[in-house]
């Protein structure tokens, strides 16, 4: 039981830390730039994920999923590949912004630009940690997330420091932030080819192979989450511009952030929940519930007290909004819960599937909540976020 808590703990400290470093450079963000500006960058880093798919981000799950079930993983030919995919969709980003001229405003060419020059390092190092998890090497995996977070969100300091310092263009506060995340990913790379487990290096170049089937089936399942994860953003852009995606961007960020700390927590337990003949941690997805709606209940005060006043007094927000954001804590987490089972019960090909009904659902869900305003769109994403989960519940109840 204590190696369980220390576990969780060391997780814990990584994701708290991880979101103090998400808070920080939006407090930065939203003090430094107008309204207009940090619409803009949150529309940015909302399309960077639909470019990343060219680097097959897909390929994190599938890691952990061949590393539990003990199969050969070329780890090095997956990173070169990701590196190089990443490259072009640099370019394609580079070329959008010279075709679009005058049509986008100076601010998001500039935002486009920066992000095109450090894509094709971001996050490309991500499946490291899920390797270590696979192989049953918790704690070290633990360590490496722990370090990453660490290096990143001390980089950012430093670099905002700098810029306060100098009094440089606020602006520069974007490529601080990817710089900092870039470099906190590539160390996960080097402690992993470091990384020892009774005197001996645990990271070994493996001969492999995942079939192109399952690399095509990750890659659009990648992209059909990807979309429906993005989707209400690029409507909330497209409709009402990039004031109002400032303002809702913030208002879903925490919560979005608290969840990762189940879906990480599963990554932990992953072997035991899906490929251990006896599970060991049931108690686990009960736990997280219960943490979720003791943050909820956090969330709801203090950001509705605080927002204003740490934001900006642009980021104001009703009880009944953040309410209703602050269930997509327990909504997020147990649609990526979902997922996990899946894929870890039916391999790329079902997660596909589920994707793509995520994708459809989201674009009802987004369609008929927006008739309503920002209050009827985080319902409406709430209840299809359940709606997932529980039907994946009663086709794979026996199996859970």
């Amino acid at each position: 039981m204590r190696a369980h808590l220390t576990l969780l703990l060391g997780n814990g400290v990584a994701q708290i830390i991880g979101t103090l470093f998400a808070l920080v450079f939006t407090l930065l963000a939203t003090r430094t730039l107008s309204v207009s500006d940090y619409g803009e960058l949150r529309y940015v880093l909302t399309l960077l994920p639909l470019i990343m798919v060219l680097s097959l981000p897909g390929y994190d799950s599938l890691i952990l999923r061949q590393a539990s079930a003990k199969r050969p993983i070329p780890l090095h030919h997956i990173f070169s590949f990701r590196c190089l995919a990443s490259l072009t969709g640099s370019l394609l980003i580079l070329g959008a912004v010279h075709l679009a001229g005058s049509a986008i405003s100076d601010t998001l060419r500039y935002f486009l630009i920066v992000a095109a020059c450090f894509l094709p390092l971001f996050e490309t190092a991500s499946g490291y940690r899920n390797f270590l998890l696979g192989r049953g090497l918790a704690k070290q995996g633990t360590r490496l997330l722990l370090r990453a977070r660490v290096v990143s969100f001390s980089l950012f300091l430093i670099l905002s420091l700098l810029i306060y310092l100098n009094r440089a263009d606020p602006l520069l506060i974007f490529p601080a932030w990817l710089m900092a995340t870039v470099t906190g990913g590539l160390s996960s790379h080097i402690a992993l080819v470091l990384c020892r487990r009774n005197g001996r290096l645990v990271w070994r170049r493996q001969h492999g192979s995942l079939t192109p089937t399952a690399a095509l089936s990750v890659t659009l399942a990648g992209l059909a989450y990807t979309a429906a994860y993005s989707l209400d953003k690029l409507w909330i852009r497209h409709e009402l511009g990039p004031e109002s995606l400032a303002l809702y961007s913030l208002l879903i960020m925490i919560p979005q952030e608290i969840a990762k700390i189940g879906d990480t927590s599963v990554h932990l337990y992953y072997r035991r929940l899906f490929f251990s003949p006896i599970p060991h941690a049931r108690w686990l997805p009960y736990a997280l519930l219960g943490l979720m709606i003791v943050l909820m209940l956090g969330f709801v005060i203090g950001f509705s007290w605080l927002s204003p006043y740490v934001f900006g007094t642009a980021y104001s927000y009703s009880w009944p909004q953040v309410a209703l954001a602050a269930l997509l804590m327990p909504g997020l987490w147990l649609e990526s819960f979902a997922s996990h089972t899946v894929l870890a019960r039916r391999g790329p090909s079902g997660l596909l599937q589920y994707n793509l009904l995520s994708l459809a659902l989201t674009i009802v869900a987004v369609w008929l909540g927006m008739q309503n305003g920002i209050n009827g769109l985080l319902l409406a994403l709430f209840f299809k976020q359940c709606c997932l989960a529980f039907g994946v519940y009663l086709t794979h109840r026996r199996a859970l």
